[in-house]
């Protein structure tokens, strides 16, 4: 019995050792290789499209693969051309409207400094001053030190800030390299994409081969359903906002709902990082009206999400609510917060995949010998 248990914790201790030695070296392998990652990805996508139109055009692979990546550039920079324009006539129109706000918002400043700040300044400087000489001592010095930390806290965080500059500046040209390898290798790839699959399979071992199958044809469809969903719920957002800053008359709507439905992907957070700070702003100012309206919107949006959300996210992907929070819970542990964000669907995508061929169970069967 003793002998029995020792040997399953060997092979689980293992199998731990294993996915551990397997994460590190797949963390260092994509660290190096990442362009052409995103361009097996980007290429595994278009794919389908290029197949297509190989066969109803009859044109050669090439040529067919440089029409669709040469029509998706074109999508791409014309949308972003579209999103940029719009940016820039809000930011006009917030440059024109933005001094009037700021006004009224330094106005509700110096009233609230006057009503409140200033009479508890006054009790505390009456308290103070009827203090002793050394507890008064004591208390400029610690006002002193607090100011002066504040003051160097504020001068590193600016000086940081303006040391990075250059840095960031000089990786634009480094980004664009980027960019165009992994336009090249898509390109590539594609052209030659069933020749590499058989050569990828040839050299797998033909018992790996069936499992394999399985992994792929469940992350295929896991990954469409995980896109389907989270387009039609940003659809949805979009839509909503749209419809309601419409009826408000806002400006700008359609800019305004698709940088709020896109900002909508950050899980806890989403549409209130815009629409809380907007609704305290109009509450401040003293615009109760759109304060209400725009609340009103708000709950309305978060009803729908929290309602269709595990429903879409259920039925395209196959996982429940619970385990895409655990999941996302132990990528943060892992990770940090951002990329923990990132990487937690695709994580649990492919351990869905894993568990759907099969291959938890091979596991687990080992382990029990």
């Amino acid at each position: 019995m003793y002998k029995q248990l020792l040997f399953q914790s060997i092979r689980f201790v293992s199998i731990v050792i294993g996915i551990v030695f397997f994460f590190y070296t797949f963390k260092y392998i994509f660290y190096l290789s990442y362009p052409f990652v995103l361009a097996i990805l980007l290429a595994y996508f278009i794919n389908p499209l290029v197949t297509y139109l190989e066969n109803k055009l009859t044109f050669s692979r090439g040529v067919t693969t440089f029409i669709v990546i040469s029509l998706l550039s074109t999508i791409i920079i014309s949308l972003l051309t579209f999103i940029f324009i719009e940016f820039i006539q809000g930011t006009t129109y917030l440059a024109e409207k933005l001094p009037a706000h700021f006004q009224v918002f330094m106005r509700f400043i110096e009233s609230f400094l006057h009503s409140k700040i200033i009479p508890m300044y006054e009790n505390a400087l009456s308290f103070i001053q009827s203090l002793n000489q050394s507890q008064q001592t004591m208390i400029d010095e610690y006002l002193h030190n607090m100011t002066a930390y504040i003051a160097s806290t504020g001068a590193d965080m600016l000086r940081d800030l303006l040391l990075k500059l250059p840095t960031l500046l000089s990786m634009i040209p480094y980004s664009l390299t980027i960019v165009i390898l992994i336009i090249i290798a898509t390109f590539l790839i594609t052209n030659d994409w069933y020749r590499l699959k058989e050569i990828l399979r040839s050299l797998l071992p033909k018992r790996s081969t069936h499992t394999l199958q399985n992994i792929v044809g469940y992350l295929e469809k896991s990954l469409f359903g995980f896109f389907k969903a989270q387009f039609s719920l940003i659809f949805i957002t979009g839509c909503l906002i749209f419809s309601g800053l419409l009826l408000l008359r806002i400006d700008h709507a359609l800019t305004i709902s698709i940088l709020i439905a896109l900002i909508d992907l950050l899980p806890f957070i989403g549409t209130g990082t815009v629409f809380i700070p907007w609704i305290g702003y109009l509450f401040l100012i003293g615009d109760y009206s759109l304060t209400i309206h725009l609340t009103l919107l708000y709950m309305l949006i978060l009803i729908t999400r929290q309602i269709l959300e595990p429903k879409i996210l259920a039925t395209n992907i196959g996982v429940t609510p619970l385990a895409a929070l655990f999941t996302l819970f132990i990528s943060i542990q892992i990770w940090g917060v951002l990329p923990g964000i990132i990487i937690s669907p695709f994580l649990l995508i492919l351990t869905n995949a894993l568990y759907q061929a099969g291959v938890m169970g091979q596991i687990w069967k080992f382990v029990k010998g």
